[in-house]
């Protein structure tokens, strides 16, 4: 067996369903700049994070008074020793999710209180919440979004789908875990369906659908650019009007917004009116349609933004096909699935894709430059629902019912470091490369796993009570 090689990159999957395929992309990881999507919070409760130095684990835990009475607290486990640090209780909180900033010992908890967003500043060295940020109240229903720019200074708030809010999006200056000054007002025309800002944080980027007079979606998009003079400040909009369009939707903030790494593209993708698929891309230095290309999305970029990658439906229903497209040349080439709604990841060297049929198993690996695809063999059907991978991108780890396993993208092979007897739900990984971190028991028993030895080295288990 050939050693098991260092890795750094973590690509946690979480996929999220517009039209007809589902997108796989960074979430969990620690040092998670080079994510396609910036400042999504990640789900909490019943998972966990690493900070950006992979010196803190981050996760909740059920825990009982002297009283016997329990509630949730954040618990913050340190690395590598895995000692816990208990936080302050969240009680009253549901919905609970964290925005990580370059500082490794400052985050955002996002939560929603007495049905209202709330966000507040975690010091993750110390586990203890600041003071929740002031909103503007804007109505009975108030915001329900939030969006962190990946240098941390800029928080965007916001009302998604609701095209009279007062305000749909509020930028705030929030460099040092507080807000700086004032709130500022982001236009948007009709209701706001998605906010994305470019990975260097200095542009944000909404996705927003008109309304009639009856207070009806228009079948067009609208998206809109804003360069930042300031953190939290927006310049004037360039604004592109996608006529004809239907977009596919699910949730809030919701992946309808694809940016190529280089922060120079944005994809929107949805439906044209005769039913066909359709991706606009748009330039955003320029603020004009770069291009529509016959595919569905959500789409992914590779590291130089020369390709893009997205799906189409084939005429029986029953099956997707790849489509790859070079943006310089506007050639798209297809090649057909068995499967319908494939999940799919983009490796970070923009070589391969790996696919999946959603809600089942069993990967299949697409070489992009030649098109030719292989079905994954040993690991009895395995999916990408948690997995790191290699700094070189020749290899994956994933956590896939219960057991650890190893992905050979070069030989589209899979084998088991760990049997599924283990029960591992959840899987990260230091900065350093060498090792896994895993949890199991319904994420409250974790392990640090040596990937040299391919060895567990270290376990603790959650408090249980104060």
């Amino acid at each position: 067996m050939r050693p098991l090689p260092r890795s750094h990159a973590i690509l946690a999957a979480l996929a999220t369903l517009i039209g007809a395929c589902y997108v796989n992309d960074m979430e969990e990881s620690a040092g998670n700049g080079a994510r396609q999507d910036s400042g999504l919070h990640v789900t909490i409760e019943g998972n966990f994070i690493l900070n950006v130095d992979g010196s803190r684990v981050v996760t909740t835990a059920l825990l009982a008074d002297r009283d016997g009475a329990s509630a949730t607290h954040l618990v913050g486990l340190e690395v590598p020793g895995l000692d816990a640090l208990v936080g302050p209780s969240l009680d009253g909180a549901s919905g609970l999710r964290v925005m990580q900033t370059p500082d490794p010992d400052r985050a955002w908890l996002v939560t929603t209180r007495a049905g209202r967003l709330d966000v507040a500043p975690l010091a993750l060295d110390a586990m203890t919440l600041g003071r929740s940020l002031t909103l503007p109240d804007i109505g009975v229903d108030g915001f329900n979004a939030a969006n962190l720019a990946n240098d941390g200074r800029t928080l965007a708030v916001a009302r998604v789908w609701a095209a009279d809010a007062l305000h749909k999006v509020l930028l705030g200056d929030v460099d040092g875990g507080a807000l700086r000054g004032a709130w500022h007002d982001l236009d948007v025309t009709g209701a706001l369906f998605d906010l994305r800002f470019t990975g260097d944080g200095q542009r944000v980027v909404t996705l927003s659908v008109p309304v009639d007079g009856a207070g009806h979606f228009t079948a067009s998009a609208i998206l809109a650019v804003h360069d930042l003079l300031a953190p939290g400040v927006p310049g004037e909009a360039r604004v592109v009007t996608l006529d004809g369009f239907h977009l596919n939707l699910l949730g809030v903030l919701t992946w309808a917004i694809r940016l190529s790494p280089d922060g120079r593209l944005a994809a929107v993708s949805g439906r044209d009116d005769a039913g066909a698929g359709v991706t606009h891309v748009v330039d955003l230095d320029t603020g004009a349609l770069f291009g529509s290309y016959p595919c569905e999305g959500p789409v992914g970029f590779g590291p130089d933004g020369a390709t893009m990658v997205g799906f189409e439906r084939e005429d029986d229903g029953r099956s997707s096909a790849l489509v790859v497209t070079d943006l310089a040349s506007g050639v798209s080439e297809t090649t057909p699935y068995g499967f319908a709604n494939p999940v799919y990841w983009l490796s970070p060297s923009g070589k391969r894709v790996v696919v999946y049929p959603f809600a089942g198993s069993g990967l299949v690996v697409t070489d992009l430059d030649t098109l030719e695809s292989s079905a994954v063999g040993g690991g009895d059907g395995v999916a990408l629902t948690e997995f790191a991978v290699s700094p070189d991108g020749d290899f994956v780890y994933l956590v896939y019912d219960g057991g650890l396993w190893l992905l050979d993208l070069e030989t589209a092979e899979v084998s088991a470091l760990a049997p599924t007897t283990r029960g591992y739900d959840n899987i990260n990984i230091l900065p350093g490369g060498d090792t896994l971190v895993l949890s199991r028991d319904g994420t409250t028993r974790f392990e640090l796993f040596d990937l040299v030895s391919a060895s567990v080295v270290a376990g603790a288990t959650l408090p249980t009570r104060l």
